[in-house]
Protein backbone atom coordinates (compact mmCIF):
# COMPACT_ATOMS: atom_id res chain seq x y z
CA UNK A 1 0.00 0.00 0.00
CA UNK A 2 1.21 3.47 -0.79
CA UNK A 3 2.68 5.18 2.19
CA UNK A 4 5.86 6.25 3.90
CA UNK A 5 7.23 5.90 7.41
CA UNK A 6 9.60 8.43 8.85
CA UNK A 7 11.41 7.40 12.04
CA UNK A 8 12.99 9.85 14.43
CA UNK A 9 15.52 8.87 17.10
CA UNK A 10 16.38 11.15 20.02
CA UNK A 11 19.45 10.39 22.14
CA UNK A 12 19.67 11.55 25.76
CA UNK A 13 23.15 11.67 27.26
CA UNK A 14 23.43 11.83 31.05
CA UNK A 15 26.68 13.15 32.54
CA UNK A 16 27.33 12.31 36.19
CA UNK A 17 30.03 13.90 38.40
CA UNK A 18 33.26 11.93 38.85
CA UNK A 19 33.09 9.49 41.73
CA UNK A 20 34.12 11.20 45.06
CA UNK A 21 35.84 14.02 43.23
CA UNK A 22 33.33 16.72 44.01
CA UNK A 23 30.15 17.26 45.92
CA UNK A 24 27.18 15.59 44.33
CA UNK A 25 25.62 17.78 41.74
CA UNK A 26 22.52 17.50 39.70
CA UNK A 27 23.12 15.32 36.62
CA UNK A 28 23.30 17.25 33.39
CA UNK A 29 20.95 16.08 30.69
CA UNK A 30 21.89 17.02 27.18
CA UNK A 31 19.15 18.53 25.08
CA UNK A 32 17.76 16.10 22.53
CA UNK A 33 19.05 16.56 19.03
CA UNK A 34 16.62 18.44 16.84
CA UNK A 35 14.63 16.07 14.69
CA UNK A 36 15.29 16.47 11.01
CA UNK A 37 12.19 17.45 9.07
CA UNK A 38 10.64 14.68 7.03
CA UNK A 39 11.77 14.79 3.41
CA UNK A 40 9.21 16.40 1.15
CA UNK A 41 7.59 13.96 -1.22
CA UNK A 42 6.82 14.92 -4.80
CA UNK A 43 3.33 13.44 -4.95
CA UNK A 44 3.08 13.72 -8.73
CA UNK A 45 6.35 11.88 -9.48
CA UNK A 46 5.88 9.37 -6.69
CA UNK A 47 2.30 8.78 -7.81
CA UNK A 48 3.50 8.05 -11.34
CA UNK A 49 6.00 5.46 -10.12
CA UNK A 50 3.60 3.71 -7.75
CA UNK A 51 0.59 3.77 -10.04
CA UNK A 52 2.50 2.41 -13.03
CA UNK A 53 3.87 -0.44 -10.91
CA UNK A 54 0.33 -1.32 -9.81
CA UNK A 55 -0.96 -1.05 -13.38
CA UNK A 56 1.75 -3.31 -14.79
CA UNK A 57 0.86 -5.95 -12.21
CA UNK A 58 -2.77 -5.72 -13.32
CA UNK A 59 -1.72 -6.11 -16.95
CA UNK A 60 0.52 -9.05 -16.02
CA UNK A 61 -2.39 -11.11 -14.70
CA UNK A 62 -4.51 -10.48 -17.79
CA UNK A 63 -7.48 -12.83 -17.78
CA UNK A 64 -6.33 -14.55 -14.57
CA UNK A 65 -8.95 -12.79 -12.46
CA UNK A 66 -8.48 -14.89 -9.32
CA UNK A 67 -4.71 -14.39 -9.47
CA UNK A 68 -5.10 -10.63 -9.86
CA UNK A 69 -7.51 -10.39 -6.95
CA UNK A 70 -5.30 -12.50 -4.70
CA UNK A 71 -2.39 -10.16 -5.46
CA UNK A 72 -4.51 -7.04 -4.86
CA UNK A 73 -5.76 -8.39 -1.51
CA UNK A 74 -2.18 -9.18 -0.42
CA UNK A 75 -1.14 -5.60 -1.21
CA UNK A 76 -3.22 -4.33 1.70
CA UNK A 77 -6.04 -2.70 -0.24
CA UNK A 78 -9.51 -3.31 1.16
CA UNK A 79 -12.46 -4.55 -0.86
CA UNK A 80 -15.11 -1.86 -1.27
CA UNK A 81 -18.78 -2.55 -0.48
CA UNK A 82 -21.07 -2.96 -3.49
CA UNK A 83 -22.57 0.54 -3.32
CA UNK A 84 -19.13 2.20 -3.39
CA UNK A 85 -17.79 -0.21 -6.00
CA UNK A 86 -20.60 0.34 -8.50
CA UNK A 87 -19.36 3.61 -10.08
CA UNK A 88 -15.88 2.17 -10.65
CA UNK A 89 -17.24 -0.95 -12.37
CA UNK A 90 -19.57 1.10 -14.61
CA UNK A 91 -22.36 -1.44 -14.42
CA UNK A 92 -20.16 -4.49 -15.06
CA UNK A 93 -19.67 -7.38 -12.59
CA UNK A 94 -16.47 -7.39 -10.59
CA UNK A 95 -14.75 -6.27 -7.40
CA UNK A 96 -13.18 -2.99 -6.32
CA UNK A 97 -10.33 -2.46 -3.86
CA UNK A 98 -9.41 0.85 -2.21
CA UNK A 99 -6.65 2.48 -0.23
CA UNK A 100 -4.99 5.85 0.26
CA UNK A 101 -1.57 7.30 0.95
CA UNK A 102 0.77 10.16 0.20
CA UNK A 103 -0.36 10.31 -3.42
CA UNK A 104 -4.07 10.38 -2.66
CA UNK A 105 -6.66 7.69 -3.23
CA UNK A 106 -5.80 4.46 -5.01
CA UNK A 107 -8.61 2.31 -6.41
CA UNK A 108 -8.35 -0.91 -8.42
CA UNK A 109 -11.41 -2.18 -10.28
CA UNK A 110 -11.12 -5.85 -11.27
CA UNK A 111 -13.91 -6.89 -13.62
CA UNK A 112 -15.02 -10.46 -14.03
CA UNK A 113 -14.10 -10.30 -17.75
CA UNK A 114 -10.41 -9.87 -16.87
CA UNK A 115 -10.00 -6.14 -17.39
CA UNK A 116 -8.30 -4.19 -14.64
CA UNK A 117 -8.50 -0.43 -14.04
CA UNK A 118 -6.28 1.58 -11.70
CA UNK A 119 -7.49 4.99 -10.45
CA UNK A 120 -4.82 7.25 -8.92
CA UNK A 121 -5.31 10.48 -6.99
CA UNK A 122 -2.05 12.22 -7.93
CA UNK A 123 0.36 11.23 -10.69
CA UNK A 124 2.58 12.95 -13.21
CA UNK A 125 1.01 12.10 -16.56
CA UNK A 126 4.15 12.53 -18.66
CA UNK A 127 6.03 10.34 -16.20
CA UNK A 128 3.45 7.56 -16.56
CA UNK A 129 3.38 7.67 -20.37
CA UNK A 130 7.15 7.85 -20.80
CA UNK A 131 7.84 5.07 -18.30
CA UNK A 132 5.09 2.86 -19.74
CA UNK A 133 6.35 3.16 -23.31
CA UNK A 134 9.92 2.55 -22.15
CA UNK A 135 8.78 -0.58 -20.31
CA UNK A 136 7.02 -1.84 -23.44
CA UNK A 137 10.17 -1.37 -25.53
CA UNK A 138 12.47 -2.94 -22.95
CA UNK A 139 10.23 -6.01 -22.77
CA UNK A 140 10.00 -6.43 -26.54
CA UNK A 141 6.34 -5.54 -26.96
CA UNK A 142 5.34 -4.02 -30.28
CA UNK A 143 2.93 -1.10 -30.47
CA UNK A 144 2.11 1.83 -32.71
CA UNK A 145 1.51 5.40 -31.62
CA UNK A 146 -1.63 5.28 -29.47
CA UNK A 147 -4.97 6.66 -30.58
CA UNK A 148 -5.63 9.84 -28.64
CA UNK A 149 -8.88 11.47 -27.61
CA UNK A 150 -8.96 14.89 -25.96
CA UNK A 151 -12.06 15.89 -24.01
CA UNK A 152 -12.86 19.32 -22.68
CA UNK A 153 -16.24 19.16 -20.94
CA UNK A 154 -18.26 22.22 -19.95
CA UNK A 155 -17.65 21.31 -16.34
CA UNK A 156 -14.85 19.24 -14.92
CA UNK A 157 -11.23 18.76 -15.91
CA UNK A 158 -9.85 18.40 -19.41
CA UNK A 159 -8.65 14.86 -20.14
CA UNK A 160 -6.41 13.19 -22.68
CA UNK A 161 -6.84 9.47 -23.38
CA UNK A 162 -4.24 7.27 -25.07
CA UNK A 163 -5.41 3.89 -26.37
CA UNK A 164 -2.55 1.43 -27.01
CA UNK A 165 -2.89 -1.74 -29.06
CA UNK A 166 -0.01 -3.99 -27.99
CA UNK A 167 1.36 -7.31 -29.23
CA UNK A 168 3.47 -9.75 -27.27
CA UNK A 169 3.44 -11.81 -24.06
CA UNK A 170 0.83 -14.38 -25.00
CA UNK A 171 -1.19 -12.40 -27.49
CA UNK A 172 -2.54 -8.92 -28.21
CA UNK A 173 -3.75 -6.70 -25.40
CA UNK A 174 -4.78 -3.11 -24.84
CA UNK A 175 -3.82 -0.36 -22.43
CA UNK A 176 -5.93 2.77 -22.09
CA UNK A 177 -4.40 5.65 -20.13
CA UNK A 178 -6.54 8.69 -19.32
CA UNK A 179 -4.90 11.72 -17.71
CA UNK A 180 -6.62 14.74 -16.19
CA UNK A 181 -5.26 18.17 -15.41
CA UNK A 182 -3.47 18.08 -12.04
CA UNK A 183 -5.40 19.60 -9.18
CA UNK A 184 -8.80 19.56 -10.89
CA UNK A 185 -9.82 15.93 -10.62
CA UNK A 186 -10.27 13.38 -7.88
CA UNK A 187 -8.23 10.97 -10.01
CA UNK A 188 -5.50 12.44 -12.19
CA UNK A 189 -4.72 9.10 -13.87
CA UNK A 190 -6.96 6.19 -14.86
CA UNK A 191 -5.30 3.17 -16.50
CA UNK A 192 -7.05 0.11 -17.92
CA UNK A 193 -5.62 -3.12 -19.32
CA UNK A 194 -7.69 -5.72 -21.12
CA UNK A 195 -7.19 -8.59 -23.52
CA UNK A 196 -10.58 -8.84 -25.14
CA UNK A 197 -12.58 -6.34 -27.17
CA UNK A 198 -15.29 -5.91 -24.55
CA UNK A 199 -14.53 -3.74 -21.54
Amino acid sequence: MIGRAVAFSLALATVSPAFAAAPATKPVVAKPAAAKPAPQIDVEKTGAIHSLAVFLNCAHYGADVSGARAWIAQSGLKEAPADLAKPFLMGKPGKVYCGSGDTGDLVIASRDNGSCTVFVGHADGNGIVNAFELWLKQNNFTFKAPKTIKRKPKSGPETLTRDYSIKGDGGPWHAVITLAEPGNARFEAVMTSYRNTKR
